[in-house]
């Protein structure tokens, strides 16, 4: 019997096209599930890795890796969906599987990538500020007998730092080949005036002249009152005199709860304000914090004209007020209730301004009390009570500050507390107060606010 061999040849190519497409269907089928497992196992290498830094306490690492976790989210995605797009294309372009099938699995595969990186992606602005709220600029009290140890300049902590090593807290840890680590001391300066007055005991032939004590009424740098001898001493310390950017140590007082992208309180109410709140009271509080001035909630009538006067009105966040005073409450109660009112009113402020505009309200460091109005005012006769007075006055300008802002360069109304807190104390406004000088800061601050009517009915409110 007669074969056809061009029938049998033709059998023998279809078949070996249809065995080749099979297992380059299966080699791309396989590269789409290895990628899938690629992406699933980084994505759980970096939870296990949060989870570990978290444990360790190296916050400062922790912030900085969720800080950028958008950017590893979408690395990612963008590796798991290349290599299905393209076994898919492929695919489609031999036959294998029909165009309408591809086109199905590729919204699919576009709908998970997008569920996968935009949760990341809309906490990017949060992620920012919840790391400036935590890592900027701190006021620490140093005590008394380390006082006769601070530098006189900046280059003076540059010196100290690198002639006393001192071993770090893991909060502020973050190890040498991390690439976003910022530049700067990283050593605490009460770390730092302690090695110094210890080496100072064991080694006192070799202690230089600057460790001398300070003749009363001097100004270290960034210190907010002149020494007054065995008088605890207020210094504002981070980048402007060398320090790198690290998260405070207060973290380790924050519930693990709210160290989530999207922290709530446990009835399922947002907690990023109470985040950001806790972050900037951590490190602003100064010398007296039990002594700060807020009297928002003494009367309904005051809070009503705080809320209304506000660039942000009609401030829906003052709905969540109940659940975050008693949050604040448990931290802070042990202040008294102007520092919990003012702590409160705070977070409240946070959740109502725009994330942009908490970061650049922070950027411009007015969380803090004005520096530079503290030394000025001492330079033209302030006394040591109405330095205090201007102190007491701190949170209710940060409060106004934050109210009326609304991006720029910015202004805390400092001098118009000041103004207010003297009627309130029965207190005459001191001369220095009355000069050119003052006169044009009020001007400015009045301006600042929006005018005399709104400058006065939110300053009256707080104090």
């Amino acid at each position: 019997m007669d074969v056809d061999t061009s029938q049998v040849s033709k059998f023998a190519t279809s078949s070996s096209q249809t065995i080749w497409c099979a297992s380059f269907s299966l080699d791309k089928l396989f590269a789409c599930v290895t990628a899938l497992f690629f992406v699933l196992l980084l994505t759980w290498c970096g939870n296990v890795l949060l989870a570990s830094l978290e444990r360790a306490s190296l916050f400062t690492l922790y912030f900085h890796l969720t800080y950028h976790w958008h950017l590893w989210r979408s690395c990612l995605a963008v590796i798991f969906a290349g290599a299905c797009f393209r076994g898919l294309l492929e695919l489609a372009a031999l036959g294998v599987i029909p165009g309408s099938i591809v086109a199905l699995v590729l919204g699919l595969l576009c709908t998970g990538v997008y569920s996968y990186v935009t949760p990341a992606w809309a906490d990017v602005q949060y992620m920012r500020t919840r790391w400036a709220a935590w890592s900027g600029m701190s006021r620490t009290a140093i005590a008394p007998p380390l006082v006769q140890h601070l530098p006189q300049t900046k280059e003076g902590w540059e010196n100290m730092a690198s002639e006393y090593p001192v071993k770090m807290n893991s909060v502020e840890k973050v190890p040498a080949w991390w690439i976003f680590r910022a530049r700067g001391i990283r050593a605490d300066p009460t770390r730092l005036l302690l090695a110094k007055a210890r080496a100072g005991s064991i080694y006192p032939q070799e202690r230089s002249p600057n460790a001398a004590s300070w003749p009363s009424g001097s100004f270290p740098v960034n210190i907010y009152r002149p020494i007054v001898p065995l008088t605890a001493a207020s210094l504002l310390w981070g980048e402007q005199i060398s320090f790198s950017r690290r998260v405070s140590q207060a973290i380790i007082s924050l519930p693990r709860a709210y160290l989530s992208s999207s922290p709530s309180l446990p009835r399922g109410v947002p907690a990023h304000g109470l985040v950001l709140a806790f972050g900037i009271l951590a490190r602003n509080k100064g010398l007296a914090p039990a002594t700060l001035v807020c009297n928002l909630t003494s009367h309904p009538s005051a809070l009503r004209a705080f809320e209304e006067y506000s660039v942000w009105y009609p401030r829906p966040a003052k709905t969540l007020r109940s659940y975050f005073r008693q949050e604040i409450e448990s931290a802070f109660g042990i202040l008294g209730p102007a520092y919990v009112s003012a702590a409160t009113e705070l977070a409240l402020i946070l959740v109502d301004v725009p994330p942009a505009i908490v970061l650049e309200w922070l950027g411009h460091n007015l969380e803090h009390q004005d520096l530079a109005l503290n030394i000025r005012a001492e330079k033209l006769g302030a006394t040591a009570e109405e330095l205090a007075r201007l102190y007491r006055g701190h949170y209710a300008a940060m409060l106004v500050s934050l109210n009326r802002y609304q991006g720029g360069q910015g202004l805390r109304p400092e001098m118009l507390v000041f103004d207010v807190m003297c009627r309130r104390e029965g207190a005459e406004i001191p001369g220095w107060a009355m000069g050119e000088e003052m006169v044009e800061r009020r001007r400015r601050e009045l301006v600042w606010c929006g005018g005399q009517e709104i400058a006065e009915n939110l300053v009256m409110a707080v104090v």
